[in-house]
């Protein structure tokens, strides 16, 4: 579909002709397929991260975090940091970048 201003003038004309129930239904499609878009692009930022990969990530606070990623989550990618082994960041993979610091863990 293009979006051109006529094409949604079209869509906003059609969807002002729904009942109440049918926008209720035509919401959840909406939301369904909004879920499915994600899904299949977060999908996609998997497929270029595997186990044994250093990668790096922008923490919250500013600080720049490189670790091993060490398992494949259904939504993220956990990472062991090098500084400190023991601990785990899931982070999704939309944040992560491969690293070019190997450090040893």
């Amino acid at each position: 579909m293009s979006n051109s201003p006529s094409d949604l003038n079209h869509l906003l004309a059609a969807l002002n002709r729904l009942s109440y129930d049918e926008l209720i239904h035509l919401n959840h499609e909406v939301v369904e397929r909004i879920r499915f878009m994600r899904q299949a692009s977060t999908l996609m930022e998997m497929t270029k991260f595997r186990i044994g990969d250093w990668v790096e990530f922008d923490a919250d606070d500013g600080r720049l975090i490189v670790g091993l990623a060490i398992r494949v989550n259904q939504k993220s990618i956990s990472v062991q940091p090098a500084d400190n082994p023991k601990a785990t960041w899931r982070v999704h993979p939309a944040r992560l970048r491969k690293s070019q610091q190997k450090r040893n863990i």
